[in-house]
């Protein structure tokens, strides 16, 4: 039995009682444990779970949604979850964001499940998603990782000062260079300047701790070089391990953030030298699985109708997932044929309008089929259930090893943003100039461009039709006859 089945089985042991349909004494659950009990049991085999996917859920996710369950019933003691009036679900929503004390997507995600399964089996006559009951519709750029609630609880931590194994010091610091760049303050000159996202707060602020951690007692504004240069050097080799005893990888991101960390102590005159500044970061692109053309659309072709729409619209598109996951139905234009990334959902903070040559067909039925209005996020899972999918899916076709030596990914650990990579691969190949192909990517750097080209072995960069090498060739050539024939007129002239 895997150890997954011996974790469900001793939490149905521990709650036996509360899942019996004959359960009737005072308890929270006396009018809900007959209905909690018959979903957790459709979940276990698979039944009136998923218009598309009818499959068994693992125990660990039936665990899960029994406790968010449980949860909600013992806010309605007296009220059984399918006679609720729409009013009193919208209540439940708000205790969503409440649950623990902390904003919760994953609860009202899983309140909404719940619902689906009680339309699917005649206990309601409507599904939250018709009643347009969505906590994520309030904003425009979704947030599939939850990196707003992480930095607002992490940065409560930071205020309260509860961060183990910082210093008093380092910990003051560490809070102030958050607050600054919350409100883009002191940012780097090299930098682009305006507040920095809750994504990218939250990320410093790991990073910085984990420093923290690593340097002890000793302050950040005591650091030599020849320390912060050992440092690195401890990473790279191993002797400073991850927290799962493991090896860093590509630690050019943290060098980036360290590098931040002392230009801000300079700017804010709390240090007069900077000890990392001839730190170089290693620009490495870290592993990803490649696909030839036929495996791509062998794999997306298999894919099950709920995912295949996106998951082709993450390769014709060559969005990224949050990009993806943020596009509504009125993105889409000229029947479907086009999609514009919104300025406030690009990474680059600018809009772009892409035509679409694979998926036009597949995403206007996928949006008539979940009768979807024009104010409706396109994605109904979250980046995390379809990439979970996607793997799955990877590693059934074409099971375990390496796909490309030179990608150096595995089938295995296969992700989303592999698509993104497969798509830079895919359109390379078919456009004339690098300057369209960089507009439909979202790229402000060349670097790209050079990168996939060397990848796919091609002879270089193409330039407005021509190989780089030849445009110089051209150049150089055309100077040498201009010099020639000033030469000549000198010549002539003496």
């Amino acid at each position: 039995m895997s150890g997954r089945c011996v974790i469900w089985n001793t939490f149905k042991m521990q709650n036996k009682e509360k899942f019996n349909v004959n359960y009737k004494d005072n308890s929270c659950l006396k009018y809900n444990s007959s209905l909690i009990s018959q979903f957790i049991n459709d979940l276990s085999i698979g039944k009136n779970v998923s218009q598309f996917l009818n499959k068994p859920r693992s125990p660990l996710t039936i665990q899960s949604y029994t406790r968010i369950l449980i949860k909600y019933a013992n806010k309605m003691p007296d009220k059984k979850f399918n006679e609720l009036s729409i009013d009193e679900i919208k209540s439940l929503e708000k205790i969503s964001i409440s649950i623990n004390g902390k904003f919760n997507y994953k609860c009202y995600n899983i309140l909404k499940y719940f619902y689906k399964w009680l339309y699917r089996i005649n206990k309601v006559s409507f599904c939250l998603k018709e009643q347009n009951i969505n906590i994520n519709t309030i904003k425009a750029k979704r947030d599939p990782y939850y990196f707003d609630t992480c930095w607002i609880n992490f940065k409560k931590k930071l205020l309260d000062k509860n961060i183990e194994g910082v210093s008093k010091e380092n910990l003051e610091i560490i809070t102030q260079i958050c607050l600054d760049f919350e409100q883009g303050k002191n940012t780097s000159k090299h930098a682009p300047k305006g507040i920095r996202s809750h994504a990218r707060l939250y990320s410093l602020a790991i990073i910085l701790c984990l420093f923290a951690r690593i340097i002890n007692e000793k302050k950040f504004t005591d650091l030599t070089k020849d320390e912060c240069h050992q440092l690195f050097d401890d990473m790279r080799t191993g002797k400073i391990k991850t927290k799962y005893g493991s090896n860093y990888g590509n630690i050019s991101d943290y060098i980036k953030d360290f590098k931040t960390l002392f230009n801000w102590l300079i700017k804010t005159k709390r240090i007069t030298e900077n000890p990392a500044e001839e730190l170089v970061q290693e620009k490495l692109k870290g592993p990803w699985v490649y696909f030839t053309e036929d495996q791509l659309f062998k794999l997306l072709n298999s894919a099950s109708p709920e995912f295949k729409p996106l998951l082709l619209l993450g390769l014709d598109s060559g969005a990224r997932i949050t990009e993806t996951y943020s596009l509504r139905v009125c993105d889409f234009s000229d029947d479907f044929k086009q999609v514009t990334i919104r300025e406030e959902t690009s990474k680059n903070k600018y809009e772009r309008t892409i035509n679409l040559h694979l998926c036009s067909d597949l995403i206007k039925e996928y949006v008539g089929s979940y009768n979807l209005k024009r104010e409706d996020f396109i994605a109904q899972h979250t980046p995390t259930v379809t990439g979970r999918y996607f793997k799955h899916l990877v590693k059934s076709m074409f099971g375990e090893g390496v796909s490309n030596p030179k990608s150096k990914g595995r089938y295995e650990d296969a992700s989303l943003y592999d698509l993104r990579h497969n798509a830079s691969c895919y359109w390379l190949k078919r456009y004339p100039d690098y300057k369209s192909l960089m507009y439909r990517m979202g790229w402000t750097s060349e670097s790209f461009i050079r990168y996939y080209s060397d990848f796919l072995g091609m002879t270089d960069v193409q330039l407005e039709g021509k190989p780089v090498e030849n445009s110089l060739t051209d150049l150089i050539k055309t100077l040498q006859q201009q010099i020639e024939s000033l030469n000549k007129i000198n010549y002539q002239n003496n």
